[in-house]
């Protein structure tokens, strides 16, 4: 021991063996201020003992109280304090501090403003109060308490910090950043203030600057877990997924039963096709965590993207068991019960959700899609769905200034595409190619991605725009004033009424002209939303009075179609291999409702031999099987005449057309993406007409084909078709040989000339509004 310790013990020991509080008193603060808590501790009971109610000493041990991880007690001893001298301005502030780490903001702001009673101008206690107000919901009066905080205290990093997070919770992301960027000047090394800029550059897009605002938040403080999440969440946003799930994985370690960590990083997991491993990792969570209901939530999602329906619902009701009120859960058995062609109980659980959350438009959303697959519903019923949810999500476009566009007719437009399936995603195939083939001299295309999983064909999309706006996270007011500061003619809307939509920009008037293409296929109910683009096929004009849009046709097609590369080889019927007929098709289970299944069972009936089919994701899941099966079986069709198949990709799902030699479409609502590639693998499609839209998908693809003879217009009409042409083997080898070539010669894959008619409608889009806009228009 050298000489400076032993002046310190034997100090300590004369402390120790006194009996004067104040001498007590003093030499436990000079500990305490030494970072000696335990001793200090020691000094401060014995200073308690000797005098119980000495204001200073019950303070003094209840900051230490609180230094040391224990702000229940330090609470319980400043009180006491307070009750023997109410007059002190820090023993109310260190009060609401312990206040504020046992979560109680409410009784933390109330000890805040008994110090600022007593001192208005108190800057410790005017950031404090704002913190607390902030944990009650109210940035906006924390805002003005930091603002008073910085005029007594300017070069306050604390305070500035905190406003610049306020100001970023309420999407002030460039005030917000002027505030952090002086806190960062002031204190560099602020890793809070680093982690609150990377939120207010994400929020902006910026994601490199994110990025690297994060990076360095972390290298000085690598147990932020919001920074790890956030940081996570910027990577997978700029397509760095690898990275992404890295960072989760990062932070799990931080927080291993952390919800939103493994719901994040299952979902990245998912959106990189590694199943298995999301799989795994929710089967871990769900083991550890049985009591959450959240867990159980995040394991049916994985179970289903694996095809495994029926432990996915059972997932999704043990999560509804424990939380009754979690409208995801309940969102998902829907969806799961849909895939497994339970359609009608998945409608009734969206429907209940729905007056859950009244004014939750996703929930409403989700309604709207699932319940156009119901074959009762009629598409009168279907307008009235999508007018329902206009009036309450969009009821009417808001007053705002008049658009600053150029108004001549005949310049070059500016044509905003907004949607979140920029991606691997169906909309691919149609939407890209007439993105890049648009003349350049007509139309300027801005394209607004709410993708929050992009990946390589991103970027082609991408490239193949004028103007690339990424717009995940941003608020519907932010984005619409974003698409009016890029002056867009017509903003065309491509998710609408499915999964980040985004509708609920259309009434905030983005643009003079609002369009509604692809998405759910039918009417937006949005009143907003000027055009509904489509053909003649798919909605004749007697169906004009069921859209809530002016109905505009294109010449030919509504989509036209780019096959993958290189597609597999097309080889004879395989009816010449094996002796019978197959027919088959790969559409999802939730359109294989019981008419459908009917008249199928009654196509193999009146086809002796013939065999059918079925390559599905559900087809992995034993309910759903056993389903199919049990129908078939009850109709006369014994199961060896059933093949239930569930391969992975596209490709392999395109190399299973050379076992089908004919495919049969569903109804009332038709296939849409596996009819054209049927089609191109050379097999040809049966389909039955029904309610317009989606009814008419394959009515639309086969008249441009010119094989309208193939269209049923009944349920006796489809059996008779589809026997016939089983029964017709010169015709499907003519069919199998040549259809890939009738498609190319088509206006199914004439995509310059689409590009020109979708231009051509834009042009009258723009026109009829120039009119509107005149003085006698």
């Amino acid at each position: 021991m050298n000489r400076k310790q032993r002046r310190a013990e034997q100090k300590h020991a004369k402390a120790s063996s006194t009996s004067d509080p104040r001498a007590l008193l003093t030499e436990a603060l000079n500990y305490h201020q030494a970072g000696r808590l335990d001793a200090a501790e020691t000094l401060y009971k014995r200073a308690l003992t000797e005098q119980p109610r000495d204001a200073d000493a019950l303070h003094l041990y209840g900051v230490l109280a609180c230094h040391s991880a224990r702000p229940g007690l330090g609470a319980e001893l400043i009180a006491r304090a307070i009750a023997v001298d109410p007059n002190q301005p820090s023993f109310h502030l260190n009060l609401g501090n312990a206040f504020q780490m046992l979560d109680r903001p409410q009784e933390a702001a109330a000890s805040f403003r008994r110090v600022l009673e007593r001192e208005p101008n108190h800057p410790i206690a005017l950031n404090n109060l704002g913190d607390a107000l902030q944990a009650l919901g109210d940035p906006e009066a924390a805002i003005a308490l930091y603002r008073q905080a910085l005029k007594t205290q300017p070069a306050n990093p604390a305070a500035l910090n905190n406003l610049g997070g306020a100001l970023q919770r309420l999407e002030r992301s460039q005030e917000a950043m002027a505030a952090l960027r002086q806190a960062l000047a002031l204190r560099p090394e602020f890793p809070e203030a680093l982690t609150n800029l990377g939120n207010a550059l994400q929020s902006l897009r910026r994601l490199d600057e994110a990025i690297e605002s994060y990076r360095r938040a972390l290298a000085l403080d690598p147990s932020l877990l919001e920074t790890y999440c956030n940081f996570a969440n910027a990577l997978r946003l700029r397509g760095l997924m690898d990275q992404a799930i890295g960072c989760y994985r990062q932070a799990l370690t931080l927080a291993p039963t952390d919800q939103r960590i493994l719901t994040n990083l299952g979902m990245a997991l998912r959106a990189q096709g590694r199943h298995d491993e999301a799989l795994e990792l929710a089967a871990a969570a769900a083991a550890t965590c049985s009591d959450v209901a959240a867990v159980h939530d995040d394991l049916g999602r994985s179970l289903q993207a694996v095809g495994r329906l029926t432990e996915a619902i059972a997932g999704f009701g043990r999560s509804l068991e424990i939380d009754p009120e979690r409208l995801s859960a309940r969102s998902n058995l829907a969806d799961a019960l849909s895939e497994q062609g339970r359609v009608a109980e998945a409608v009734a659980l969206q429907r209940e959700n729905v007056a859950r959350a009244p004014g939750d438009a996703i929930t409403h959303d989700k309604l709207l899609f699932t319940v156009q697959y119901l074959p009762e519903v009629t598409q009168g019923s279907l307008l009235d769905e999508a007018l329902a949810w206009g009036g309450r999500h969009a009821p009417s476009a808001v007053p705002i200034a008049a658009f600053a566009n150029e108004r001549s007719p005949e310049r070059r437009l500016r044509i905003g595409y907004l949607s979140n399936d920029f991606r691997n995603h169906s909309c691919a195939f149609y939407v890209l190619p007439l993105l890049r083939l648009h003349d350049r001299e007509a139309v300027e295309v801005f394209a607004y991605s709410e993708d929050r999983s992009p990946d390589a064909e991103t970027e082609r999309f991408q490239a193949a725009s004028d103007c690339w706006r990424s717009v995940q996270g941003v608020s519907d007011q932010s984005l619409a004033a974003m698409i009016r500061d890029d002056a867009i003619d017509v903003l065309v809307h491509l998710s609408a009424h499915t999964e980040g939509s985004r509708l609920g920009v259309a009434p905030l008037a983005p643009a003079p002209i609002q369009a509604n293409w692809m998405g759910l296929g039918s009417t937006s109910g949005v009143s907003a939303i000027d055009y509904f683009i489509t053909d003649r096929f798919l909605a004749p004009p007697e169906s004009d009075p069921y859209f809530s849009e002016t109905v505009l046709r294109l010449p030919d097609c509504a989509f036209c179609y780019d096959p993958p590369e290189p597609a597999p080889e097309i080889g004879p019927p395989p009816a010449l291999r094996n002796g019978h007929v197959t027919f088959g098709c790969l559409s999802r289970a939730i359109r294989l409702n019981d008419l459908v299944l009917d008249v199928w069972a009654r196509v193999l009936r009146a086809a002796p031999g013939a065999r059918l089919l079925l390559n599905t994701l559900a087809m992995a899941d034993v309910g759903a099987r056993d389903r199919i099966l049990s129908f078939f079986v009850a109709r006369g069709v014994t199961t060896d005449r059933l093949e239930l198949i569930c391969t992975k990709g596209r490709q392999a799902a395109l190399e299973s057309y050379g076992r089908i030699d004919v495919a049969l479409d569903p109804f009332p609502h038709n296939a849409g993406l596996t009819s054209y590639e049927a089609l191109h693998m050379g097999v040809p499609v049966v389909t039955r007409a029904d309610r317009p839209p989606q009814g008419r998908y394959g009515v639309s693809v086969l008249s441009n084909l010119g094989l309208a003879d193939l269209i049923a217009w009944d349920d006796e009409g489809y059996v008779r078709i589809a026997t016939a042409l089983a029964a017709d083997p010169d015709r499907l080898t003519a069919l199998r040989s040549g259809l890939r070539d009738r498609m190319r010669a088509s206006p199914l894959r004439d995509h310059q000339a689409f590009a020109r008619a979708m231009e051509a409608g834009y042009r009258e889009m723009w026109t009829r509004w120039l009119d509107k806009q005149a003085p006698n228009g």
